[in-house]
């Protein structure tokens, strides 16, 4: 049986889950919402802090900087479609190697 879990999302959570780089934004989404499901929680909000794992800065710090390496290594391709290489990728773990499980 497949099960479809829809939640809903405040306005300041939609607005900051469009600030999550487009190549990561729907998986980023789906754990969201998987977590949230998994405690019970029936609409996404911006919480002041994720307990006992990130804080509000400390996601928003990650995101920007997400950003700020993709922006340094933009690689497009035809249709201007964007090319995550693996210097990207590397770039992204090491700035967070310690902040982020890969």
């Amino acid at each position: 049986m497949l099960w479809v879990i829809i939640m809903k999302w405040t306005s300041e959570a939609e607005s900051a889950i469009k600030k999550v780089p487009f190549f990561v934004r729907k998986r980023v989404k789906v754990r969201v919402e998987k977590e949230a499901y998994d405690a019970g929680k029936a609409m996404i909000t911006l919480a002041e802090e994720i307990p006992g794992i990130f804080s509000q800065n400390q996601i928003l710090e990650i995101i920007n900087s997400c950003i700020a390496l993709y922006k340094q290594h933009s690689n497009f391709g035809q249709r201007f479609a964007a090319i995550l290489t693996d210097e990207m990728m590397s770039d992204i773990r090491a700035s967070h190697s310690a902040d982020v499980i890969w």
